[in-house]
């Protein structure tokens, strides 16, 4: 389009959290004149890591509604991703071993597992939500949790929700199929600390949302773009 006016401006909105390792963002010439992105840490990492000049990254917020989670609840986030059936058993593996020792510290009454908005009658995600459903019955049966102050909430593979949904009232919990893709590492990422608990299973410990998604941000009215 370009090459037909050339005074014709190119801007991208980067609408959610950046992802863990976001390496369909490298800067090219097929990049936009302005990228806007919610957060300063998204900007930092896109100029260091990923070739963005700073004066194509700018700031704005968009209003997009998270949902709210019950306080007396456990819960597990299933991604957007589609699962093969080896990488399912692999993750229902990673499941049973963290339940298995953290058993007093989980209510396993109270989980409740919830599919990608967009998967919802996706039936890889549903055969993941029975088997991981069919899992906690039987930890269910041996349970010996005790009364503890925090829940869970469990996010599979590479996600998001991490950032969008993390709860520091919480214990939050990461299962990656892929750590060096999936896990947010404090290497890149300021604002957030972890703890390894195994190869493929990480605690966030502290994520500055702020860093992410600032809602002091300004708000753009899409209605200004318009030809």
């Amino acid at each position: 389009m370009r090459n037909i006016n050339k005074n014709l401006k190119c801007l991208g909105f980067n609408h959610n959290a950046p992802h863990s390792l976001p390496l369909q963002m490298f800067y090219n010439n097929t990049a936009p004149d302005t990228l806007y992105v919610m957060g300063k840490e998204t900007k930092r990492v896109y100029c260091k890591f990923f070739n963005w000049p700073k004066k194509k990254v700018n700031f704005y917020f968009n209003e997009k509604k998270y949902q709210n989670f019950k306080k007396k609840l456990n819960y597990i986030l299933l991604p957007y991703n589609n699962y093969s059936l080896n990488e399912i058993i692999f993750l229902l593996d990673q499941f049973d071993y963290y339940f298995k020792i953290k058993s007093a510290q989980i209510d396993f009454k109270n989980i409740l597992i919830k599919i990608h908005p967009e998967k919802i009658n996706n039936l890889n995600h549903i055969l993941f939500k029975k088997k991981l459903e069919n899992l906690i019955k039987k930890h269910l049966k041996k349970n010996s949790f005790k009364q503890h102050n925090k829940n869970f909430i469990f996010y599979v593979g590479h996600t998001t929700s991490i950032i969008n949904h993390f709860d520091s009232n919480n214990k939050n919990i990461h299962f990656c199929l892929y750590p060096e893709f999936d896990l947010y590492n404090p290497l890149m990422w300021n604002g957030i600390k972890t703890k390894k608990i195994s190869n493929f299973i990480y605690e966030y410990l502290v994520i500055n949302q702020k860093y992410f998604l600032n809602k002091k941000l300004k708000k753009i009215l899409f209605k200004n773009f318009e030809i």
